[in-house]
């Protein structure tokens, strides 16, 4: 390392060397910035091996040491403030021949408090206190002397990083932001929401003024989200989840994600009735009966019994029976005798179970089927309406995924969305039990009943928190009150004000479409009983063709 263009005494030396030796550990990194922002010495692992890493962002990195007449420290922090791993509580020591004071200002508007600042010449040893005022936004950047690295002078090292910051903001409006989703955030004239009640409580703890913010962002994503952090629309956000880029608070709340789909419209009359039994179970009972007719027709046929208009009169016969009317026949055959025997059996078992359908339906109102899966979302062919955000909590349900990805509906979190899935009927929705059932009274009909119903189990939790660009001055504070507010069940009593109580959701009646499996009984009666009938038939005719034989 080069200074004035000579080699640097020793007390530099081991001035630097103590400072890494007080403030890194085992598993720190230290880059050392040049003009390029790359790295002219080779990175330092304290008590470790050498390690090469591509970019100086690098989360692992813990010190920066930056030679001030090789760097731009104006570009320099700039692309350090937009980098994603950007983290104002990472330690710097600047070195150069004089300090330009407005390197202190810059480095203050961004919340780097953790610098020191070495003269290359005297070997004064600076830093600055910004919040000396508690004002979270009117900063000090006047440099003061802490130490000297000269050989005349004792460096006490573990007090160059001095606690800077204040414990009560007595001087500062602190601004939070918030999404628009009641009863977390607030979405009207009231002001007030479960969030904002929480944290505007925690900045009165520490002295401060609130101040809210309503994000403009429809769709929740952490890199909007970061840009709103650091364009100072706000101090910190609140909001639900948020990636590890970010310092994130104890949660205050645990929510449960329901599916949200339309209540099940009034089935009418004839669909219900027509809907008793499967497509296919129809046809068998139409494929049945055409069979026993023609039979029946035939039988009569060959015994010398037929009349005019006889093959209508045997339909008109099997009909009456499944209708359980009584017929006058002239059963001259045994044949014909387990034929009609069988007839009244298996319609008597059919037309019992279409008769006790008929007299439920007359009976009261019958809903559709209601939805209950995700698998049933899917048959009813309904949107999905979710932020982009969601999207990757179902990449383990790929068949889901895949219909999602075909029927994406966008959506925000606020309340349009909902009156999709209520009025319009054509969309499924996730979202938070609390903030829904929160709306429900703009969602019960004329008749008492919600216009949208949650599926049975949740699809996923999630939890709200409060989240910081990392370093953030205020974090640790915030933090610590919203640990003291749960533990003292402050939080609870807030929460438990915004839990309405809904409307207890109608329990929809699943109605079982009968299938061949379920009239498996009938159809076996039916079909031993034409078998039987036709082999006596053919028995007969055999038995009859040998006497005449004789």
């Amino acid at each position: 390392m080069i200074w004035n263009g000579r080699p640097s005494s020793f007390p530099f030396l081991q001035c630097i060397f103590d400072i890494l030796k007080n403030y890194t550990d085992a598993g720190s990194y230290v880059a050392v910035v040049n003009t390029e922002y790359k790295f002219d010495i080779p990175i330092v692992q304290i008590l470790g091996t050498p390690t090469e890493i591509i970019s100086f962002m690098s989360p692992k990195f813990d010190f920066f040491i930056i030679d001030l007449e090789k760097t731009n420290m104006s570009e320099f922090l700039q692309i350090f403030h937009e980098d994603r791993n950007f983290n104002v509580a990472k330690k710097f020591l600047c070195f150069g021949r004089s300090i330009p004071s407005n390197i202190l200002g810059l480095m203050a508007s961004y919340y780097i408090v953790n610098a020191l600042f070495l003269n290359s010449n005297s070997g004064m040893l600076g830093t600055f206190f910004p919040f000396e005022q508690a004002n979270l936004h009117q900063l000090n950047t006047s440099l003061q002397i802490i130490g000297n690295c000269s050989e005349s002078s004792r460096v006490v090292y573990h007090d160059l990083f001095p606690y800077k910051i204040p414990k009560k903001w007595k001087n500062s409006t602190i601004t939070f932001c918030y999404l628009p989703i009641e009863p977390i955030g607030f979405a009207n004239d009231t002001k007030k929401g479960i969030g904002t009640e929480i944290y505007r409580l925690i900045l009165k703890l520490m002295g401060a003024t609130s101040k809210t913010s309503m994000h403009t962002l429809k769709t929740p994503g952490s890199k909007q989200m970061k840009i709103s952090l650091k364009s100072r629309n706000c101090d910190f956000s609140v909001a639900a989840m948020a990636d590890d880029t970010f310092d994130l608070t104890v949660p205050y709340h645990f929510a449960e994600m329901y599916w949200f789909v339309p209540s099940p419209a009034i089935n009418e009359n004839y669909n219900f009735i027509l809907g008793t039994f499967t497509t296919s179970v129809w046809l068998i009972c139409l494929a049945t009966i055409l069979c026993i007719a023609l039979f029946w027709y035939f039988l009569c046929h060959l015994t010398e019994q037929e009349q005019q208009g006889y093959l209508l009169e045997k339909f008109v016969l099997t009909f009456k029976l499944l209708l359980e009317q009584g017929i006058e026949l002239k059963i001259l055959r045994k044949s014909e005798f387990i034929l009609y025997t069988i007839l009244i059996f298996s319609t008597f078992m059919m037309g019992n179970i279409y008769k006790s359908r008929l007299l439920y339906v007359l009976s009261g109102l019958h809903y559709e089927e209601s939805i209950t899966t995700e698998e049933s979302i899917m048959e009813h062919k309904l949107k999905i309406g979710l932020p982009p955000l969601y999207k990757y909590w179902f990449e383990h349900h790929k068949k889901f995924l895949d219909y999602m990805n075909k029927n994406y509906q966008a959506c925000g979190l606020d309340i349009e969305c909902e009156d999709m899935v209520a009025f319009q009927r054509n969309t499924a929705i996730l979202r938070g039990l609390l903030v829904t059932e929160y709306h429900n009274k703009r969602y019960i009909g004329e008749d008492g009943r919600l216009k949208r119903i949650r599926l049975p189990d949740p699809a996923l939790f999630i939890y709200y928190i409060c989240f910081f660009l990392p370093g953030q001055p205020i974090f640790s504070q915030v933090n610590q009150y919203t640990h003291y507010l749960l533990q003292n069940g402050i939080v609870s009593k807030i929460i438990s004000y915004y839990n309405v109580r809904p409307p207890e959701q109608t329990t929809y009646y699943v109605r079982k479409v009968l299938n061949t499996h379920d009239l498996k009984w009938s159809f076996f009666i039916w079909m031993i009983g034409l078998i039987a009938a036709c082999v006596i038939f053919a028995w007969e005719k055999i038995g009859a063709f040998l006497k005449d034989m004789k």
